[in-house]
């Protein structure tokens, strides 16, 4: 998923959640939904940054020095990936 999309998806789901009422309320108003929205920003921030931090690596150190980035980044690949992109 690119970050594009992902900033898409937050827009949208910030739309909609300003647009439905449960319970009485806007949905954008409970805190369950915050705190997912909130999650969801973190999680698109710490990918973007992530490979931001690749790139920089590969322009700095070059190919073969950056090459131990790409176990590391294996490493946290279940951290970088947002939690509600469905992997």
């Amino acid at each position: 998923m690119s970050a594009g999309m992902g900033e898409r998806a937050l827009e949208l789901m910030g739309e909609r959640a300003l647009g439905r009422t449960v319970f009485r309320r806007r949905m954008a108003d409970h805190g369950g939904f915050q705190q997912r929205l909130a999650r969801a920003r973190i999680d698109l921030d710490a990918a973007r940054l992530t490979v931001l931090d690749a790139a920089h690596a590969l322009d700095r150190l070059g190919n073969k020095q950056a090459s131990f980035l790409h176990a590391f980044y294996a490493c946290r690949r279940p951290i970088a990936t947002p939690s509600w992109a469905g992997f």
